[in-house]
């Protein structure tokens, strides 16, 4: 017997009985004949082979729709991730940064106090060194920031991509239950036009 159920994807797609007039579909069960295939009626086999056609559209569509949406998913935690890494290195470059004037400072204190001149230009210079290199490390940190954000985005696009095609496969299954819906309602006036037709026949007889 042909019949048709309804299925949600892990987004929370609304079910087949509130997107497509599910009382129509179930009702295929009581309305198209068993076995359909063997009916020998043209009009029940026609509607049966829509009905079949409809359910196979939104099984297909439902399929894509999860994947969709589970990479809608995984690239919004990526794009998350990215943002949260941003943030390590933002703060990594500011410790690296102070690192290198602390020790700059530190230096030049020192020099200061140093028994010579030439021992203090040797301290000083030694801080100095040691801030350069704070600098080229900071400098590193920021251009890794600069390909986070590069991720993030890339990140955000994707998920935007997938959550267009997991909507247009919803409007795929949605269609796939307006096309059952259309094959009962012409069963249900076929069926309603042949009952007519026999009984003026029997009248007239």
């Amino acid at each position: 017997m042909t019949t048709i159920s309804a299925t949600q994807g892990p987004g929370g797609a609304a079910a087949l009985s509130n997107d497509f007039a599910a009382s129509s579909v179930e009702a295929s069960a009581s309305i198209l004949p068993d076995p359909i295939a063997i009916s020998g009626d043209p009009g029940a086999e026609l509607a049966a082979l829509a009905v079949q056609s409809g359910e196979e559209q939104q099984t297909v569509a439902q399929a894509g729709r999860d994947v969709e949406e589970k990479l809608e998913v995984n690239e919004d935690n990526q794009q998350v991730a990215d943002m949260r890494q941003k943030a390590n290195d933002m703060r990594s470059a500011g410790v690296v940064e102070g690192a290198g004037m602390m020790v700059e400072g530190g230096a030049s204190i020192g020099a200061a106090f140093a028994p010579t001149r030439e021992i203090g230009m040797g301290i000083q210079g030694g801080g100095k060194l040691a801030n350069g290199g704070a600098t080229i490390g900071k400098t590193m940190f920021q251009a890794t920031q600069a390909n986070d954000d590069a991720n993030a985005t890339a990140a955000k696009s994707a998920s935007d991509q997938a959550k267009g095609a997991a909507d247009d496969l919803h409007d795929a299954k949605r269609a796939g239950g307006d096309l059952i819906s259309a094959a009962l309602d012409f069963y249900r006036e076929y069926t309603s036009a042949q009952a007519s037709a026999s009984s003026a026949a029997l009248h007239r007889a």
